[in-house]
């Protein structure tokens, strides 16, 4: 139970991140480099590193 305690910020933050970066992917008409199913797919899948990487890539300038 400690364990999990100590992990929970760390789990909190990769899924406020993930589903921000999902609306945020389902709400953007146009991408940079990759499609929205591509997109969808690597910020589900890629844990905490995926939604970075969209958030870096995609952002408007």
């Amino acid at each position: 139970m400690t364990n999990f305690l100590l992990f929970l910020p760390l789990i909190i933050l990769q899924f406020g991140l993930m589903i921000i970066a999902v609306l945020s992917v389902l709400k953007k008409q146009h991408f940079k480099y990759l499609s929205k199913w591509i997109w969808l797919f690597i910020v589900i899948l890629g844990q905490l590193v995926g939604p970075i990487l969209f958030f870096v890539l995609e952002r408007d300038e």
